[in-house]
């Protein structure tokens, strides 16, 4: 397979200003030429496990019937296989877990023998091998992985090389920091681990003495990426696009885009990358994903790359608009859409360089039509003008359609400048006559004060101080700033007063093994997940799952709740597991107001303004938010929609482990009628939204943090916000 010997000229035209968003250019002769996308037909009814590719063949594997396909023609057709039936048998009496297939079809796989766990190699020619012990029997899930000739076993941070026809073992490395994805050739191991990826020099034996910089800051951290490596290089997909890195060189270049394709749809995850070498050197690139779609992408020369896109921007990934890029692109074909991301992963950009490349577009009267706000400072992009009123898609809304008055949380005196796809609610779950009536954030510290004193333990459930922070932020953070965009000093100064109180009586309870635990279950790309970590402490089935297995004295907990599937029924199983307890909005300074999600606004520059609203009505139609799993949809025949998806539900049980050694289970049924006549009340009563810029609320929570640490006083703090972000509210 040959090296590209030249930049390929791409789909379109991107903007190269240290890998900012990609800003089209005016007058620009582009020259024919781009990759194209299709999706290869499969005869076969079934969702394949992996692609892998040989010297000769492509093999589309099927770990569940054994029945796979195979391309002898470079990817252009597939036909089934029956090479594996044999082995079918055999393997399926071992009740296998984890495996992967070779190209020529052979199958590594663990299973459990007399209660240990083993690894078992079985070939097409009717060989079973079982290896020598390489799993151990720490509790870790083995990950295999196929390349040159070899599998690859990542176990823990162990890793281990199995020929792929003789099963002979092989010892090569423990690594440093857990690792998350591996490829090889015949020369390298490829390790991406969370901090960058690590070289593994086959020949020498060791750890590469040469790292690449470059690749190890653009694939470091990932978790749905492939790498194939071909010659002297490699081609990265990811779902941002498929990129050629030279080794050792000083860029990534990327030869197709995905944020105009398939290959961006985040709800695939990628499950296998094959390369077809053709004749012109330009490499074909076949992209398996888990929802079973075979993305396969030729370069063709007198494809004419689309001039004008509308363009869709965030700083950061939010998994909801890129979602709906996918559904809008497909139900209107006609209009040719791309999702930017500013902080796309490109090598030393910083959220300031980010903001700064896109105020310059803007600046110059362009830039992106849409604007996703939640990361951008929004009262700062009003005031310039920026922005356009979308009171016209607002009169068209009715109060029986949509939650109105969540929507009008967001206007101004002068019209509607942003409106919010989806939204989430703060709530405290507690004793009725104890929380009844409780609403601003000195009552709260008040009532925890309280109970604090005839339990003298855990009162609200959160185990350390970024936890407290970040449940009181929920109905606190939106009065840090007045409209005119100055600091409310007295507001700052009252939150981290009232921090502070509720820290130091609650820490007192939480024993110092469980200041640092996580608990909780990964989210979406959102807001929330950037604010409240990758496992969504902040959300109160967490807290009420807490409050269940860690803190079962605790009287109240907290978080947001925020109406995806298995969030609603968590948190009614808890809330009736926890017994007798009632619930309400959580107070605080901006109490009674819910968290927005996923901020639309619309370039007041924009020459695509008809294509531009179309987009925004669409974000908030009933079709699209259906699929809104970042909060609940501001669509009220989307979120009746989801009451109804207890005809799909299955009951389940929570499994509890206490501290004590203690275990049982709770039962997670969908809630009942009662129980969403309750929720209908809350999201009714909501009396506006509680935002926060960026900055805001970084400087707020970080310097809070020394402050309930004991590094520096509350006055102290609120000094050093005040510095830090007078010239940020001064631009």
């Amino acid at each position: 397979m040959r090296k590209m010997v030249f930049i390929v000229v791409m789909v379109f035209l991107i903007f190269l200003c240290c890998g900012c968003s990609g800003k089209e250019e005016e007058n620009v002769d582009t020259e024919p030429g781009g990759y194209v996308e299709k999706i290869v037909e499969l005869s076969a009814q079934t969702t394949f496990t992996e692609l892998v590719q040989g010297d000769e063949d492509i093999r589309l594997s099927d770990n569940i019937s054994l029945r796979d396909m195979v391309s002898e023609d470079g990817g252009e057709h597939f036909q089934e296989k029956g090479d594996t039936l044999a082995i079918g048998g055999v393997i399926m009496e071992y009740m296998p877990y984890t495996m992967k297939s070779s190209p020529e079809g052979n199958r590594l796989f663990y299973t459990y023998e007399d209660g240990k766990r083993i690894c078992m190699l079985a070939t097409v020619d009717d060989r079973l091998i079982k290896l020598e012990s390489i799993l151990g029997a720490e509790d870790v899930y083995p990950i295999f992985y196929y390349g040159a000739g070899y599998f690859y076993v990542l176990q823990g941070n162990s890793v281990y090389q199995i020929n792929a026809d003789t099963g002979e073992t092989k010892f090569l490395a423990e690594i440093q920091g857990y690792p998350q994805y591996l490829a090889a050739d015949k020369e390298n191991v490829y390790i991406v681990c969370q901090d960058g990826v690590l070289l593994y020099d086959l020949e020498k034996g060791e750890i590469a003495a040469q790292q690449d910089e470059i690749l190890s800051s653009f694939a470091g951290g990932r978790n749905d990426i492939l790498i194939y490596p071909c010659e002297n290089g490699i081609y990265v997909a990811v779902h941002e696009g498929v990129y050629w890195h030279e080794m050792y060189g000083d860029s990534m270049e990327q030869l197709v885009d995905g944020s105009i394709y398939g290959l961006g749809n985040r709800d695939r995850q990628l499950a296998g990358m094959a390369v077809v070498e053709n004749q012109d050197s330009r490499d074909s690139f076949l992209i398996y994903c888990s929802d079973g779609v075979l993305l396969r992408y030729d370069y063709e020369d007198d494809f004419v790359p689309a001039q004008k896109f509308l363009r869709v921007y965030s700083l950061y990934e939010d998994s909801q608009i890129n979602r709906g890029v996918i559904a809008f692109r497909e139900k209107y074909p006609d209009i040719a859409v791309k999702y930017e991301i500013g902080m796309n992963g490109s090598y030393g950009m910083t959220e300031e360089d980010a903001l700064k490349n896109l105020a310059t577009e803007l600046a110059a009267g362009e830039g992106p039509d849409i604007l996703v706000m939640d990361d951008i400072p929004y009262h700062s992009y009003l005031e310039k003008g920026v922005l356009m009123d979308l009171s016209e898609i607002r009169g068209e809304m009715t109060d029986e359609e949509y939650f109105n008055h969540i929507i009008d949380g967001m206007g101004t005196e002068n019209g509607l400048y942003v409106v919010p796809v989806s939204f989430v609610v703060p709530v405290l779950v507690g004793v009725q006559e104890e929380i009844e009536g409780i609403e601003s954030l000195t009552e709260l510290t008040n009532m925890l004060e309280s109970a604090n004193a005839e339990s003298g333990g855990c009162v609200v459930g959160v185990v350390n101080e970024d936890e407290i922070l970040g449940l009181l932020a929920q109905s606190s953070m939106g009065a840090w700033m007045s409209g005119d965009r100055t600091l409310n000093l007295d507001a700052v100064e009252e939150f981290l007063s009232q921090a502070k109180r509720i820290y130091e009586m609650q820490i007192k309870g939480v024993p110092e093994e469980l200041r640092h635990l996580i608990v909780g279950r990964p989210q979406y790309e959102t807001i929330l997940k950037r604010r409240y970590g990758v496992f969504g402490i902040g959300g109160v089935s967490i807290a009420g799952y807490n409050r269940v297995s860690l803190f079962p004295e605790a009287p109240f907990y907290g978080g947001f709740l925020w109406g995806e599937y298995n969030d609603l029924s968590d948190y009614f199983s808890y809330l009736k597991y926890n017994d007798a307890t009632s619930w309400g909005m959580l107070p605080g300074q901006n109490y009674g107001a819910c968290m927005p999600v996923s901020l639309l606004s619309i370039n007041a520059a924009t020459d695509t303004k008809e294509e531009s609203s179309l987009f925004v009505k669409y974000m908030l139609s009933e079709e699209f938010q259906k699929r809104a799993l970042l909060g609940f949809p501001v669509n009220r025949q989307a979120y009746l929609d989801i009451q109804e998806k207890n005809e799909g539900f299955s009951q389940r049980t929570s499994s509890i482990h206490r501290e004590n050694g203690d275990g049982f289970e709770i039962d997670i049924n969908w809630p009942t009628e009662e129980d969403f006549r309750a929720l209908d009340k809350i999201i009714e009563d909501i009396k506006g939204v509680n935002i926060c810029e960026n900055r805001i609320y970084n400087s707020v929570i970080s310097q809070g943090l020394k402050v309930l640490t004991g590094e520096q006083s509350v006055e102290e703090a609120v000094d050093a916000i005040n510095t830090e972000l007078q010239i940020y509210l001064s631009e």
